[in-house]
């Protein structure tokens, strides 16, 4: 299945456009942005990537500011936890959305696909 891209312009001037592309179009329940993990490595637990986020640089005033953006893009689509790109890119920050696999009772959703 080809993956999906949904722009998503942001609410204010001082929010970012983002544009989230999904790996899979499996429904999962919306998650509190809190409950978002931001992770600056790949985890050690067994996970699924499913989005890809760019959050643009230009409309955003802060690191802060699109960190906040990209977990609150992987609550909306159901992830468990952002992995911050290798730094900013040109054009913004990009993250992956990715979602652990049950190990022990841990994460949201399991799957029977590859990882990352």
């Amino acid at each position: 299945m080809a993956p999906t891209i949904c722009p998503t312009p942001g609410r204010s001037t001082s929010d970012p456009a983002t544009e989230v592309v999904r790996l899979d179009q499996i429904p999962r329940k919306r998650r509190a942005r809190t409950e978002i993990e931001v992770l600056g490595s790949e985890p050690q637990e067994p996970y699924q990537t499913i989005a890809s986020i760019e959050a643009i640089r230009s409309l955003l005033p802060s690191l802060d500011k699109w960190i906040q953006r990209v977990a609150a893009e992987a609550a909306r689509i159901g992830g468990d936890a952002v992995i911050l790109g290798g730094g900013l890119e040109r054009r913004g920050l990009l993250a992956r959305v990715i979602v652990f696999r049950r190990v022990g009772g841990r994460g949201s959703h399991q799957s029977s696909q590859a990882t990352a």
